[in-house]
């Protein structure tokens, strides 16, 4: 695959509903890396919880069992 199509790939607004947990105060991963402004069907949800901590954060598992109880 050439440099320019997975480029293109990459850029390419996914086409599925996506909820993407993002927090502030993330020490490993910017926050602002975790913002689509490419696709459509997307949900930004802040936690509070440092990155490490988002496995144990009951809001986090709020919001992804709410995600897999849809339809």
């Amino acid at each position: 695959m050439s440099e320019v199509s997975a480029r293109a790939e990459r850029d390419a607004p996914l086409r599925v509903p996506v909820t993407a947990l993002l927090s502030r105060r993330d020490g490993v991963v910017a926050w602002e890396s975790c913002v689509d402004r490419t696709s459509t069907d997307v949900e930004h949800v802040e936690v509070g919880s440092p990155h490490l901590g988002m496995g144990i954060d009951p809001d986090v598992w709020r919001v992804v069992a709410d995600r897999l109880a849809r339809p």
